[in-house]
């Protein structure tokens, strides 16, 4: 078969239904007589021994489209991605096409199938990634511009200006349920690309990035439909901080899905203060707003705890424990700015935060006869973990003109002194350095073998 006639065949399997079609490799043995693709049951199969001439022949058929119009450049590129998912050139050109034939209405959704299809076997190339945040952003952009004009200056037509105002809020409503449940589907999508191909740093980006996108939308936006965003955006937020707290209960050495779960707890904190306080997104927030949030915080500690527990020996639920406990302290600081509220800092009157912290460096030292390798990682964690938060308070008592002024607004440091403070600080430091110089394991990442 030449290059011309793969080409056709492969683009118009591509025309029937690409969101429909996963692709797979079939080794199967050289045999230049039959068919290299192959479509059964929505599987888009390439023979393993006929992509070497594949990806030859469609580089050639590039160079050739390049010189001609943008319809055979979208046709040349989406046969030759498929097969080399990484040239930057061709994903360039793709683009500049696209732009240029963006009169169909559904060009940005058909082009986000094609890169669906092409994630079902390409999960890590950089540049399909890059790709599809590109297409995002002209679909947000293809949204907003379907925005209804801001409502006309009051006159006396009542009635047609309370149909106007009905009219355009409908319509932002549904632009902006729209694009949260666009969200919802790139989540949805990232979710299952990094239950294929676990550890997979681009997909957990991606997802940040579109919660992020969303954020800045609402921090920039006032207009009246953006009330129902706020609203599905926080059910969002909400929604993926429980289920990445279930993945980590089966991915415990997930470091993205670790950073990810602490972005969306800063998010949601930060979004359900500003939406009860959305006049001033600097002013202290009144109490009923503070219980929830601290509510909110205290289950996030009690949830990494919880996963620490039962996995104490993976580094990525310390590092996890301690994301979820710097947001609680971010909060701390946030409700004690203000001196003349009592009632935000009552609710830090609970020194068991604080006592639990301490407890671990004693279950450091009560394990000290246990020498197993797991053992040793379990205290290593530990001792880095109270270290960091030891740095941590450090770093708020520098808010305070003395530490009876830190302990007095922020009472999680009740009955306990500088002195003692400075104490525990320096035992904690001492121990875990002598931890890093006999475990065994430690030496090697610091000093591995060539």
């Amino acid at each position: 078969m030449n290059a011309l006639n793969a080409l056709d065949q492969l683009w118009e399997l591509l025309c029937l239904n690409p969101k429909e079609f996963d692709i797979a490799i079939l080794r199967s043995p050289d045999d230049n007589t039959k068919n290299p693709f192959v479509l059964q049951e929505g599987h888009l199969g390439l023979h393993a021994g006929d992509l070497p001439w594949l990806a030859r022949d469609f580089r050639t058929a590039y160079r050739t489209a390049r010189l001609q119009d943008c319809d055979s450049v979208l046709k040349v590129t989406s046969c030759l991605l498929l097969v080399c998912p990484d040239h930057a050139t061709a994903w360039a050109d793709r683009k500049r096409a696209l732009l240029s034939v963006q009169c169909h209405e559904d060009l940005w959704t058909r082009e986000l199938d094609f890169v669906n299809l092409l994630m079902t076997r390409h999960t890590k190339a950089p540049t399909s990634w890059f790709h599809r945040k590109f297409v995002l952003q002209q679909r947000i952009l293809q949204l907003l511009s379907a925005l209804p004009p801001p409502p006309p200056p009051n006159d006396d037509h009542d009635d047609q200006e309370n149909t106007f105002s009905t009219t355009c809020t409908t319509t932002t409503t549904c632009i902006y349920s729209n694009m949260v449940q666009l969200a919802r589907d790139e989540i949805q999508i990232c979710a299952r690309i990094a239950d294929r191909y676990p550890k997979n740093y681009y997909a957990w980006t991606h997802r940040s990035q579109m919660l992020q996108k969303i954020h800045h939308m609402l921090q920039d936006d006032s207009t009246s439909g953006t009330r129902t965003l706020a609203d599905h955006y926080t059910q969002l937020l909400q929604d993926q901080w429980q289920s990445t707290t279930r993945w980590l209960q089966s991915h415990v050495s997930d470091h993205s899905a670790a950073h990810y779960g602490g972005m969306v707890l800063q998010l949601l904190r930060r979004q359900q203060l500003q939406q009860h306080n959305p006049q001033d997104h600097h002013q202290v927030p009144d109490n009923d707003t503070t219980q929830l949030v601290h509510a909110m915080m205290i289950s996030s500690i009690t949830v990494a705890q919880q996963l620490v527990e039962r996995h104490p020996s993976h580094e990525v639920l310390w590092i996890f424990r301690r994301i979820c406990n710097h947001e609680f302290l971010c909060y701390a600081m946030a409700i004690t700015d203000d001196e003349d509220d009592d009632d935000n800092t009552a609710l830090l009157l609970n020194s068991s935060y604080w006592k639990d912290h301490i407890d671990i460096i004693f279950c450091v030292e009560g394990n000290n006869h246990d020498n197993s390798l797991e053992a040793q990682r379990t205290q290593l964690y530990q001792l880095s973990y109270v270290a960091w938060m030891l740095e941590d308070v450090g770093r708020l008592a520098k808010r305070f003109d003395s530490w009876n002024d830190l302990v007095r607004r922020v009472r999680l440091l009740q009955g306990v002194t500088q002195q003692e403070y400075q104490t525990l600080r320096n035992t904690v430091l001492t121990q875990l350095r002598e931890r890093k110089e006999t475990i065994p394991f430690y030496q090697q990442q610091q000093h591995p073998q060539v």
